[in-house]
């Protein structure tokens, strides 16, 4: 008996990959893949089919696409009789969670005419595949099968430019550094001294750049400053140069390492479902991206900020213009990812304070909220993680 796999694709790569991961693993050998599609999810620059392909191990000799007029009943059935013919010796799985309503509507009408098929469904956000033969019978199955990030990213076409991802020395400095500054951020005044000095050293263009006390032309108080910072928990690996990725890390990046550290340890993640300091390309567009991690095959955004304040504005309205540009740009960035994404903002900011109007606005979004009135209690932190999986 030969076992044909067959999917019909839109953006929502992911679900895909996913099943026929899924169906590897508990049937084994799957003789042919047949993907359903349309001319806009195949055309230059997207090809998905193609990526889920790739992001599935699959060679060329073992899978087809197949491009329908996605709102045409008759269109799509002369497509299916013609490319993926009802024989007596195949049995077909049938995967409809993607494509178009009325592609998902021939395609159980078009497998469901005989006893050789099973067709099945992936709820958004859950981690289960229904089975759906009949309206009758709809049994729910546990997906056992976990994608990685390389899966995820590749499935949407997204590349991932690290070259050290997913090895963890690829971070800057150990949990126990990151920790012990957020230990003085908890305090008002060391805070607004780390602060104060790491402004300094972006408004002198230094985050990313390697900073050496005898050959580089900055102010020596400007170097003393930023040395002090040992006083507030850093670490330097030389006593007369900085490194460029210790100067990224001292005007933030040590805040997204704490939450990665902690994320990956409360929720025991493995390294290829978790990633820090990501740059991702789609379309040959670069973006970076603090936190990402995979829990449930769904998938998890956080970008970090140590401040979103505007000193502009006035201590009693500080929030303002930086916060509205942050989560207007994340809600921009979370559409690469498909459908159903998580997308969270970790502030150093009491996001208690918040105005309804800027609430309302993340809500609007769905731009989860995470300020330091739970970040800097570590039960809250803690438990906070520990659930926003659930």
């Amino acid at each position: 008996m030969k076992l044909i796999l067959v999917l019909l694709v839109s953006d929502q790569a992911a679900q895909n990959v996913l099943f026929i991961k899924e169906q590897k693993a508990r049937l084994g050998k799957i003789d042919f893949f047949h993907f359903i599609s349309t001319k806009e999810m195949e055309k230059i620059g997207k090809k998905v089919s193609t990526q889920i392909a790739i992001s599935s191990g699959l060679s060329e000799e073992h899978y087809k696409i197949s491009e329908v007029e996605e709102d045409s009943l008759n269109h799509i059935c002369d497509i299916l009789n013609k490319d993926v013919p009802l024989d007596s010796y195949s049995y077909y799985i049938v995967n409809i969670t993607g494509g178009t309503k009325i592609m998902s509507l021939s395609a159980y009408t078009y497998f469901n005419s005989q006893n050789k098929s099973k067709i099945y469904y992936l709820p958004i956000s859950k981690n289960t595949i229904n089975e759906i033969n009949s309206l009758s019978k709809n049994e729910s199955i546990n997906i056992k099968e976990k994608i990685t990030l390389w899966e995820y990213f590749t499935a949407y076409g997204i590349k991932i430019q690290n070259k050290n991802w997913p090895i963890i020395s690829g971070l800057t400095k150990p949990f126990e550094v990151s920790r012990e500054i957020l230990k003085s951020y908890r305090d008002e005044e060391k805070r607004n001294k780390f602060l104060s000095i790491t402004r300094k050293a972006h408004s002198h263009g230094l985050r990313g750049k390697k900073f050496n006390k005898d050959k580089n032309n900055v102010e020596f108080r400007l170097w003393e400053d930023i040395y002090s910072l040992v006083e507030l928990g850093m670490s330097y690996g030389d006593a007369t140069e900085i490194s460029k990725d210790e100067t990224k890390y001292i005007t933030g990046d040590w805040l997204e390492e704490y939450v990665y550290y902690t994320i990956k340890d409360y929720l025991n993640i493995k390294d290829k479902y978790i990633g820090c300091g990501l740059n991702l390309s789609k379309n040959e567009t670069p973006n970076e991206y603090d936190v990402i991690f995979l829990e449930n095959n769904t998938l998890y955004v956080i970008e970090c900020k140590t401040d979103i304040s505007d000193s502009s504005t006035g201590k009693e309205n500080r929030i303002s213009y930086l916060y509205t540009n942050t989560i207007y740009k994340a809600a921009t960035l979370k559409k690469e990812f498909g459908l159903k994404v998580n997308y969270y903002l970790f502030a150093l900011n009491d996001f208690s304070s918040l105005s309804k109007d800027q609430k309302d606005r993340a809500d609007q979004l769905d731009i989860k909220l995470l300020g330091s009135e739970i970040i800097f209690d570590e039960d809250k932190y803690r438990d906070y993680i520990m659930n926003m999986c659930k």
